[in-house]
């Protein structure tokens, strides 16, 4: 099985160019921590597409840059 890759600004920018500004979540806490506080995920980048097309291309650059999707 071949390694994934990080979240990395090149894959920031891509999806950047991609999406629309609305999509893409800056403050990444909702999305991470468990509603009491008792466990903390962590993420690269949280986005949240608005259109199957969206979700396309999303998934696409991904697996390009051998990023996981969760």
């Amino acid at each position: 099985m071949s390694q994934l890759s990080p979240v990395d600004d090149t894959f920031r920018a891509r999806l950047r160019a991609l999406l629309p500004e609305k999509a893409l979540r800056e403050d990444m806490d909702p999305y991470v921590q468990e509603l009491r506080g008792a466990y903390r995920g962590q993420a690269g980048m949280v986005v949240a597409p608005g259109s199957t097309e969206e979700v396309s291309a999303v998934l696409a650059a991904a697996n390009e840059a051998r990023v996981a999707v969760v």
